[in-house]
């Protein structure tokens, strides 16, 4: 029963594919700040949906893209304006290098942008390399085909929601980012690294609940 019950429930996720789900984020209002037309790429079966029998709905959890937790552009002159030090971390105090603490700003989510159109693009690239990197020896077949499959999997099934900017300021990121129906703008938790390069965290927007009808 158990298993027929997830089957239902990821085939309910399959049918909002191509739906608009309101409320990715919302503003003091109570009124969406963004509408994203999301699908069973960006979303999934929250953990506690089955806990209650009685529940009446399903919850779900965004999934960002994987290759985007460390971004590039999340570097030193960024972290310093989330209130980071990368200076401190390298010069020594031994508390601040053991353990600096995640900081709460925001993140810019971009769905099915040119953001993510770049990351397509680069991946591809580096599969069109391989022939002549196995040509010199640097790569193998093995290496080709799990760079192929990787490529195939990115294309049908990967999230598209793609962290592009940060800050700690939700209104002036808003502002910036205007397309309501493109980009969400998210609580997040942001963290620096040893090397003074920053990760995404934790996407702070609590489960989207969808009813069961």
């Amino acid at each position: 029963m158990r298993r027929m019950g997830l089957a239902g429930a990821f085939a309910l996720v399959v049918l909002v594919n191509g739906a608009v789900l309101a409320g990715v984020a919302w503003n003091r209002s109570g009124t969406p700040d963004a509408t994203l037309p999301l699908t069973e790429r960006e979303l999934r079966v929250h953990y506690n949906t089955f806990r209650n029998r009685e529940n009446s709905g399903v919850a779900l959890s965004l999934i960002t893209t994987r290759t985007t937790r460390s971004p590039q552009w999340l570097g030193e002159a960024k972290l310093r304006q989330l209130g980071f030090e990368p200076q401190r971390l390298r010069d020594g105090g031994s508390e601040y290098r053991k353990s600096p603490l995640p900081r709460r700003a925001f993140v810019v989510l971009e769905h099915d942008g040119p953001a993510w159109a770049a990351l397509l693009k680069a991946k591809e690239r580096e599969v069109a390399q391989l022939p002549a990197r196995i040509e010199a020896g640097e790569r193998t077949e093995r290496h080709l085909e799990q760079a192929r499959q990787a490529l195939e999997r990115m294309r049908e099934s990967a999230s598209r929601l793609v962290p592009v900017d940060v800050g700690i300021d939700p209104e002036a990121l808003r502002n910036q980012y205007s397309d309501r129906r493109r980009y969400a703008v998210m609580a997040a938790e942001i963290r620096m690294g040893y090397g003074g390069r920053g990760s995404i965290g934790r996407i702070l927007s609590g489960p989207i609940h969808v009813p069961v009808r």
